[in-house]
């Protein structure tokens, strides 16, 4: 219930583990990379983050066609944190933008941050999120 509020009931490095579990579970295996010292972010940072990957796996199940997928998620000496989601698969001619990357890219403005995204097609799909924290 805390996760509908924007509030993260658990540590968010466990709950993108979880995401890339249940990618894996459904046939397209994910993993999870941490890089620096993990540390609790700010609630509206956490969900932002938590939100864009789950976003992300889930396009991945649905859509990309993908082998693998990789969750990397690292944490800066310079004070921000950065999320990095990326598969294999067919990837599309420029990101259409429906209302989960809309969503995404409005929780990262929320919380001062920013997305990029990359993709091609037959060259995978790639978002990345950098917030302050």
């Amino acid at each position: 219930m805390a996760v509908l509020r924007g509030a993260a009931p658990r540590p968010l490095v466990e709950m993108l583990g979880k995401l890339a579990d249940e990618c894996t579970d459904a046939g397209t295996p994910a993993s999870l990379a941490v890089k620096g010292e993990a540390r609790r972010l700010p609630d509206p940072a956490e969900y932002a983050l938590y939100r864009a990957a789950q976003e992300a796996l889930t396009n991945v199940r649905r859509h990309a066609r993908a082998s693998r997928a990789t969750v990397v998620l690292a944490f800066t000496d310079s004070g921000r944190v950065r999320l990095r989601v990326e598969d294999d698969g067919a990837g599309m001619n420029g990101a259409r933008e429906g209302f989960g990357l809309t969503g995404v890219r409005e929780r990262a403005q929320l919380v001062a941050g920013h997305v990029s995204i990359r993709t091609a097609p037959g060259q995978g799909f790639a978002i990345e999120m950098e917030v302050p924290g």
